[in-house]
């Protein structure tokens, strides 16, 4: 027999290709045998404890080390039979960066424990990436992008819409709001078109009162000293001496006490004026308004019980500037139940009723 390197070498290995072996197995000891090279590398990967590669797996699924460090067996990730994709079955653990070049599914819930960064558009339920400003906002079910609400304003003012999604000032107020009861303040003109029912003080800088079945042109403030009476079914500005209860002519008096010495200047709206007197003798002045600002009103003044007798307790009723009343300077009453009626004509006062006991 030729020694072994003295054969022909052969460079290309076939699985057919035959070995010698001495085959310990055999009766006769050290027989020579003949192995091929598949018989032999079968045995390698199956069964020789040194085996670089031992284990099974399931076709298309990427193996994993089980846990001698020797053998390989299933893991949790397969790929398509035309490498067309991979799946994981389990959970994926990523801890260095994690990029993506296409396009990601998600059918179950995704947590971010640091930050998130997105350098394209993110859509929402319906495929959209929303517009410019809008938030995206949970539906309860899914996510969806809406407008977001802008604006500013001042305390403590309440807001309301410049347009759909824009906040601003509102004229109402509420002040002062660090005491236990605030009042509402509107600094604008008024308009109520239903009923309203007002539980605590209300400020309002000028009330239009628009009364159920009128038109736009009737919503008007009145003229000054009107007052706001019901007419059974709506409401209208009628001066205080057209103030009616059934057919009794109702005037709401302004009361005083004149004093001796003493002056006011009349500035109410009423349109009747009760004088009492306190103290001794002597005179008591009441400027009356303007007959220019005030044309055309009507004023009653009258003395009660309390008004002492004599003519020597006077009231001098004073026109204002260079302005008369019966064209002198000032008109007098001195008596218990003493009347007066006075009417301007735009220009100057004129005692209309004069009644003495």
């Amino acid at each position: 027999m030729a020694i072994i390197y003295t054969y022909p070498q052969k460079t290309t290995v076939s699985g057919n290709d035959l070995l010698v072996i001495t085959d310990s197995a055999t009766k006769a000891e050290n027989a020579t045998r003949s192995l091929t090279i598949d018989d032999l590398a079968s045995y390698i990967v199956g069964n020789y404890p040194g085996s670089p590669i031992n284990g099974s797996g399931t076709l298309n699924t990427i193996p994993l080390w089980t846990p001698d460090g020797k053998t390989l067996g299933d893991s949790i990730i397969t790929q398509g039979a035309s490498g067309q994709g991979v799946t994981v079955t389990g959970e994926l653990d990523v801890t260095a960066d994690f990029k993506v070049s296409g396009s990601t599914v998600l059918n179950g819930s995704l947590t971010a424990n640091g930050v998130s960064q997105f350098n394209a558009e993110v859509n929402d339920k319906t495929g959209q990436p929303g517009s410019s400003g809008q938030v995206l906002s949970s539906t309860g079910t899914n996510v969806q992008w809406i407008d977001t609400v802008s604006g500013s304003g001042i305390s403590p003012f309440l807001p309301y819409w410049l347009d759909d999604k824009t906040l601003g000032d509102s004229p109402i107020s509420w002040l002062p709001i660090n005491t236990p009861q605030p009042k509402l303040t509107i600094d604008t003109n008024v308009s109520i078109t239903g009923e309203t029912t007002c539980l605590d003080d209300i400020t309002v800088a000028q009330a239009l009162l628009a009364p159920d079945s009128t038109t736009p042109n009737s919503e008007t403030p009145g003229t000054p000293g009107q007052v706001l009476t019901s007419t059974g079914t709506n409401v209208e500005w009628v001066d205080p001496t057209d103030v009616v209860s059934g057919s009794v002519t109702t005037l709401i008096p302004y009361e005083t006490t004149a004093t001796p010495g003493g002056s006011e200047t009349y500035t109410s709206l009423n349109n009747i004026v009760e004088i009492g007197w306190s103290g001794a003798t002597g005179i008591y002045v009441i400027n009356l308004p303007s007959a220019a600002t005030t044309p055309y009103r009507v004023i009653r003044f009258v003395t009660n019980g309390t008004y002492p007798g004599g003519g020597s307790h006077k009231v001098r009723f004073t026109a204002a500037g260079t302005e008369t009343i019966d064209g002198a300077a000032f008109f007098e009453i001195s008596k218990t139940y003493e009347g007066l009626s006075i009417w301007s004509t735009g220009t100057e006062w004129v005692v209309i009723q004069a009644k003495a006991h």
